[in-house]
């Protein structure tokens, strides 16, 4: 499996230095901000872009600044000090995720243009006032490319019979978790209670550093069960969503993802979640919670779960409702695709009208930090 470690790979093992394009100097800089756990999310669009720009990927701010990009993509909000050092250069915003989390004005906020999977995403930003500096690209989720293509390769070929596989992935805010709301114990009441099933754990990257005796619990489980089986929390969750009949989860945005295969979904609430910062009331991660099957305790969990594996298309219309808001007609397995070649439209010469209006290059030609940045220089040193 291809581990987000994999981030690096835009430096060269053998001389330990970037990649050049051997294509020459006259390409156009793209550089990369990403963090490491969400580089999955990145790493698509790059390996396609890195053909077509010079490229540079990294999650040091200042690594980025030096390379003098004419874009930056980012999947998560552009730093402050990317935005400051270089006004001229656009920002494109991948989205890497669908949760609000009190997250999205902030990035769209600090974005020329926003790379986003469907009209009703754009109609929502737009209606909750949030909005990107230039604006929207629908283009789809870049992650679920490589799901789309699995699943299209798999339609012609036989099912294979095996055992049903259960995916467990919570979030990482300790007020949001379905870890913390279920306590230990109950991968025990499952594995006896589900004796066939296998269960598959991926744990949120950062779920090490806000609560590590959570992986501990899960290697303990793993290693006492043999179809209880932990992930890498550093993996990319986009290689497993399509491998399990359902998924347990929370507020986390792979819920929303998770409807393209139209399987149950169980939510586990949270009752600490009106105490995080987190929280938002209005995001689709709360305002949208019939697309599964809402829980609270372990024993809801397990009826769930038996009531799920006894009528799978229980609420199919209700996630085909949510999946066209979600992902609209994007889900083609060509989101890469469209995101690299709006940024080659972006940065040739002539840009066309529905990439970059005359008014949109002006408004970034006046961009309030591009003006100080020019102007600044020809104001007179006060002594």
């Amino acid at each position: 499996m291809q581990q987000v470690n994999d981030f690096y790979s835009r430096v060269n093992p053998e001389t330990g230095k970037r990649q050049k394009s051997k294509k020459g100097n006259h390409l156009k800089r793209v550089a990369f901000f990403s963090l490491p756990h969400h580089w999955p999310i990145v790493r698509p669009v790059y390996e396609i872009a890195q053909k077509k720009f010079d490229c540079w990927a990294s999650d040091q701010e200042k690594e980025v600044i030096d390379f003098k990009p004419h874009a930056v993509v980012a999947a998560s909000a552009c730093p402050k000090s990317i935005r400051k050092s270089m006004p001229e250069s656009y920002v494109i915003w991948l989205r890497h995720g669908f949760s609000d989390k009190n997250y999205a004005k902030v990035s769209l906020g600090r974005t020329d243009f926003a790379c986003v999977s469907s009209q009703w995403a754009i109609d929502d930003f737009t209606a909750k006032g949030y909005k990107p500096f230039l604006g929207y690209w629908i283009t789809g989720f870049s992650a679920m490319d490589q799901v789309y293509h699995r699943i299209a390769a798999l339609s012609s070929q036989p099912k294979k019979e095996k055992g049903l596989s259960v995916l467990y992935a919570p979030t990482y805010n300790p007020e949001l978790s379905a870890q913390e709301q279920l306590g230990e114990g109950w991968i025990e009441n499952f594995t006896f209670m589900f004796k066939d099933f296998n269960l598959l754990i991926k744990p949120h990257p950062l779920t090490q550093n806000f609560s590590p005796e959570h992986i501990r619990y899960y290697k303990k489980m793993a290693i006492t069960f043999p179809r209880v089986k932990i992930l890498d929390p550093n993996s990319d969750f986009y290689e497993v969503i399509d491998k399990a009949d359902m998924l347990i989860s929370d507020a986390s945005s792979v819920i929303f993802y998770y409807l393209a295969l139209d399987r149950p979904v169980i939510l586990v609430d949270n009752e600490k979640r009106f105490e995080c910062k987190n929280f938002n009331p209005n995001g689709p991660e709360w305002s949208w919670r019939e697309i599964g099957e809402r829980v609270s305790t372990q024993q809801d969990l397990l009826r769930a779960v038996k009531e799920a594996v006894e009528a799978p298309q229980k609420g199919s219309s209700l996630r085909s409702k949510y999946r066209s808001k979600v992902l609209g007609d994007t889900f083609d397995g060509r989101a890469c695709e469209r995101i690299v070649s709006n940024i080659q439209q972006l940065l040739s010469p002539s840009p066309p009208p529905d990439i970059l209006s005359r008014t949109m290059r002006c408004k970034k030609m006046l961009h309030p930090l591009r003006i100080k940045k020019t102007i600044r220089p020809l104001l007179p040193k006060v002594i």
